[in-house]
């Protein structure tokens, strides 16, 4: 019973677009981890009472050591176009295969920059306004302990007593290419030095 309380999880149940900087089979045997994610029982959405549940995943990039497996690409519906220049097609599926998951080794819908995934992504979601998108961005999902979230969650977090909000409101950090740090916890890390300083 520790060891289900014990498992790395997202503040949060409801995810419009989750934004993962890293996938990789060093985090998890599909490359990310589908606990986490809420896709243990079904590729592209939760299973019936599976929490959390997340409408979109992006994939942003592929760990050092995961050599180019790609494994679990195919449980995100978008990626950056990077992820497939650094895939090694071959290992990913055999690996997807042998696993007995051919679908992990599919391909998402590819863009060139994060940009063009979140102006993707952001219509699809129903009938709300961008600036109301539930969206979190995570380094990986073996490392949830800090994310950064929208505005969107605001409400949500400030009686929450098993949360704490460590930076204020504040607008994402393009840059003119139209990305995100590689890494969120750049980001996050320069705002804790903001705050501290």
């Amino acid at each position: 019973m520790l060891a289900k309380q014990w498992l790395p999880r997202l503040p949060f149940d409801r995810v419009d677009i989750l934004l993962i900087d890293e996938l990789g089979k060093d985090l998890s045997g599909t490359g990310m981890d589908t606990n986490v994610v809420g896709r243990k029982f079904a590729y592209h959405e939760a299973g019936a009472g599976e929490r959390p549940q997340v409408r979109y995943i992006a994939v942003r990039g592929l760990t050092a050591k995961t050599h180019g497996n790609a494994t679990g690409l195919g449980l995100a519906e978008f990626c950056r176009s990077r992820v497939l220049r650094e895939r090694d097609e071959a290992i990913t599926r055999i690996n997807s295969c042998t696993g007995g998951n051919p679908c992990c080794a599919m391909t998402p819908l590819d863009y060139e920059t994060d940009r063009e995934i979140l102006d993707t992504a952001l219509p699809l979601i129903g009938l709300t306004e961008p600036a109301d998108a539930r969206v979190l961005w995570i380094r990986n999902t073996l490392q949830v302990e800090e994310v950064i979230c929208s505005q969107a969650y605001l409400e949500e977090t400030l009686p929450r007593r098993d949360l704490e909000i460590l930076s204020p409101l504040q607008p994402l950090p393009w840059d003119t290419a139209g990305n995100l740090p590689d890494l969120v916890s750049s980001v996050l890390s320069s705002d804790r030095a903001r705050v501290s300083g």
